[in-house]
């Protein structure tokens, strides 16, 4: 096993976890534009080493989740402006190009400071 993404939670947009009921959550990295990023789950560092694949595990803070569909812009979006949208869904093909759906879980609440990774 080996970390492909790791980024700390810089802040949390003011309605970012408006949708965390829903199984939905929205990353940006830091300086994302103004209107979005109160929407956002924003972040710092953003190095991608590898291919985002179905069967690696994704977690943000103590939420641990299998990943079951990645978008066809997921790699290429995370990469270059550390924006995606995460599904916690359960879905096993993307709802958009730039989704990545992991399995449908119950969201535990997660705050500045704490991390997010891949794991492959």
């Amino acid at each position: 096993m080996s970390m492909i993404y790791r980024t700390t939670i810089s802040d949390l947009g003011d309605s970012a976890l408006d949708f965390i009921e829903d199984g939905m959550l929205i990353l940006f990295k830091t300086g994302a534009p103004e209107d979005l990023a109160m929407f956002c789950v924003l972040h710092t560092e953003n190095e991608l080493t590898d291919t985002i694949e179905v069967g690696q595990t994704f977690s943000i803070g103590k939420n641990v989740a299998k990943i079951t569909a990645v978008g066809d812009a997921v790699n290429t979006n995370l990469k270059e402006l550390g924006h995606i949208t995460l599904r916690f869904d359960g879905l096993v093909e993307a709802e958009l190009p730039g989704c990545l759906h992991m399995e449908a879980i119950q969201l535990d609440k997660f705050e500045p400071g704490e991390t997010i990774t891949i794991i492959k």
